[in-house]
């Protein structure tokens, strides 16, 4: 693959910028300042529409890729990695930490040891804090998620489709299912198992509400019937 040069990488960078920063009438929003830096691409998100560096919100850095799409994706993905996977992690697990210490506590509480139960009051009351602090952060980086998708999706309105096809084939090829057909057509994906002759055709509706991992597993599956 050619190497991008940095006239295309400043325009890719300028066209990312420039539709991020697009909020129409939306009373709340992020501000986004791109730069290009060698070999990555430095990301800034400001609570705050003219980009003051006091109202910094969050910054992070991404290799630089060759088209718009897998840039967009780079950017989802290291949020993912970096921030909102072990929030919700963290967030999701304190439903059973709660159980356990309540439960704890109850025993405490039927023994008389005050200090015990002190303690668990204390950790419990800090649980709380601390969760509903990372649920504001979880929601905060799912609304800058939700403007990286609709960026890609208004710069490559086809993106689903194209990822749903190149995951299909990938899995086609660990199961070994050969002879397949994937065509996109509108907002479809046309699909085709065929050898001398056509075996099966159908069609799968790609919207912006679709899970990308089921709609492969549908595809899939459909196919790994027609085979076995």
């Amino acid at each position: 693959m050619n190497k991008i040069n940095n006239a295309a990488i400043k325009k890719m960078v300028k066209t990312i910028e420039g539709q991020l920063n697009k909020h129409e009438d939306y009373e709340e929003f992020w501000s986004y300042k791109l730069e290009a830096k060698k070999d990555e691409i430095v990301v800034k998100i400001y609570d705050d529409e003219d980009c003051r560096e006091d109202y910094l919100e969050y910054a992070f850095v991404v290799d630089i890729a060759q088209d718009v799409t897998t840039l967009i994706k780079s950017m989802i993905n290291c949020i993912y990695e970096n921030e909102l996977n072990d929030l919700q992690k963290y967030v999701k697990a304190t439903a059973g930490y709660n159980k356990r210490h309540i439960k704890s506590l109850s025993c405490w509480i039927e023994k008389g040891k005050q200090e015990k139960v002190d303690k668990l009051v204390r950790e419990l009351a800090d649980r709380y804090k601390t969760t509903k602090s990372k649920e504001f952060e979880v929601s905060k980086f799912k609304d800058i998620i939700k403007d990286l998708y609709n960026c890609l999706t208004e710069l490559n309105p086809t993106w689903r489709l194209e990822s749903i096809k190149e995951k299909v084939f990938d899995r086609l090829d660990k199961f070994g299912i050969k002879n397949v057909g994937i065509s996109c057509r509108d907002n479809k994906l046309i699909v085709i198992k065929h050898d001398e002759e056509i075996h099966d055709v159908f069609d799968i509706v790609i919207d912006g509400y679709c899970n990308i991992g089921q709609t492969v597993s549908t595809i899939v599956n459909r196919l790994a019937k027609e085979v076995a």
